[in-house]
Formats: C-alpha cells, structure tokens, sequence
C-alpha cells in the first residue's frame, strides 16, 4: 500500500484511511487540495479516493478514481451540503458529467434557485420521458402551498439535441405562482403565469411542419386534478418555422386562404393546425426549401 501522507505533504493534519478498497481521506486543510492535487493522488494510487470536509456549515464529499472525478461504486462524484444549498455532481470515467438512472447534476439555492440536468454516460443531455433539464428561479421561498416563480425554463434532449418527437422541446414560464390545494378527491395543482412559450426542434434547430414552431401564449393558466391538465389563456401569438428558416405568418395566411386550406383558429399545442392532415403535404411542398 502507497503511503499517501508521505508522498503527498499537503495531507498534514488529514486522517487517511484505507478500508481494503478505497483510500478515505477526511480533510482539514480543505484550501491545500486543489483539484489538480486530487487527481495527481488518484492517478498515482490508481484505487478509489473519497475526500471528505466537514465543517458546522458545510459537509462535503468527492470520489476520484485513476485521475478522474468518478464513483466507480455508483453515487454522486461530487456533493456538497451547506446551510443554504445542495450540489450533487454525477460523472463518467472521462471526467464529463454523466448519470445513467437519474439527473447528472443537482444545484439548489434554497428558495431561490433549482437546477437538474439529466445526461446519458457520453456526456450529452439526454432524456426519455421527460426533461432533460429543469431550471427555476424563485422570488420568495416557497412552502408545500405556494410558490412564487421569477421563471422556470424546461428543455427536452435526446442525445445532445433539442428533441421532443411531435411536441414542444422548450417550455418557458414567466412570472408565475403556482399553488397546492388538498380536497377530498385529491390534491389540485394551479399555475397562473404572465406567459408560457412552448418551442419545438429538429436537429437542432427550430422547426414544426403542422403548426407554428413557437407559440407564445400571454396570461396563462394550467390546473392539474386528478392527473389532468387544463390550459387556459388570454392571448396567444404563433411563430413558423421549418428547419430554422423563419416564415412570416401573414404569408401562411395568405397562402391558406388562396388553397382553401382551413386552419384552427387555437393554438393547437397538443395537434395539428390544418383542419385537413393532408394539406401539412401541401404546406411543407410550398414551403421547404
């Protein structure tokens, strides 16, 4: 077994523990290991490290294995608790952040901020089922009630790209509160917020080919009960895209009412705009490039 606290001095003070296979390093002297000493210890000892710093306000944990910040065990490369946030960092052998059963990363300022993104074991933002990223910004602290938000931004990816299959990749609220109401039939979620923008992709680049790639709807209102969703709002404006090329709506307006193609006049966030599927045929030919 290498005598870690010989070769390395800036151990001084440090309780080194080895436990058959891993090296556990409790830390006094936080400020002398920098990352770059953490990974020389690890590429030297070429067993798992687990550094751990504990203070009254602040508990703190990595694992470094063969030069990288890596759990080889399964758990968090990375974590810290303090009095007001959470930080959870989950890696692969190459050093990028990566989970193959949950988020990669976890960041929370409490009542102010939250963060989670999920990402497969190359690296890349990725989810099914669900969004890959979630970020809220908070203005006052929330309760199990209520919750006043700044805004909240959701991103679907699928091995690195904007990608949602026929729905939105982007959902941005702003300004909101969203409150918790407990009933005899269940609990009743309401969010009312100033707007809600919805975007849909394709490698990458904004894009939809049966409605408007944007849609931007103004004082808004969603009211989940029973595990149903109901969406309510004042206004809405639209955007088209396809692959990124922007088409001015008046002119999808112009060319519908020439062909007779009918369009809902709603938002058509959940199906298609054309009342006739076979003119989306019609649209993308006239259209695309």
């Amino acid at each position: 077994m290498i005598d870690v606290q010989s070769l390395f001095p800036e151990l001084e003070g440090s309780t080194v523990t080895f436990t058959g296979e891993t090296i556990m390093v409790m830390v006094r002297h936080r400020d002398n290991l920098t990352h770059e000493l953490k990974k020389a210890m690890s590429h030297r000892t070429k067993r798992p490290m687990h550094f751990m710093f504990q203070t009254k306000t602040e508990t703190k944990q990595e694992w470094w294995l063969d030069g990288s910040q890596y759990n080889p065990f399964g758990g968090a490369a990375l974590q810290t608790i303090t009095n007001t946030g959470y930080l959870e960092h989950h890696y692969n052998r190459a050093g990028q952040l990566a989970c193959e059963y949950g988020p990669a990363e976890i960041s929370h300022r409490y009542g102010k901020h939250y963060r989670e993104e999920w990402r497969n074991m190359k690296g890349q933002p990725h989810r099914v089922g669900g969004p890959s990223s979630t970020e809220v910004e908070y203005r006052d602290p929330p309760t199990s009630e209520k919750a006043e938000i700044t805004q909240r931004v959701l991103l679907w990816c699928q091995r690195g790209r904007l990608y949602n299959g026929d729905s939105w990749a982007t959902q941005i609220d702003l300004s909101g509160t969203e409150t918790f109401k407990k009933t005899p039939d269940g609990f009743i979620r309401t969010l009312g917020a100033v707007e809600r923008k919805l975007i849909w992709y394709q490698d990458g680049a904004k894009h939809r080919t049966d409605g408007p790639a944007v849609i931007v709807l103004h004082d808004f209102k969603e009211i989940e009960k029973g595990g149903k969703l109901r969406w309510t709002w004042g206004s809405w404006d639209m955007d088209w895209r396809i692959k990124g090329n922007i088409i001015q709506t008046r002119n999808v307006m112009k060319w519908a009412k020439a062909a007779s193609i009918k369009l809902w006049n709603e938002p058509c966030y959940d199906r298609s705009m054309f009342r006739n599927p076979d003119d989306e045929f019609h649209f993308i030919t006239d259209f695309a490039e």
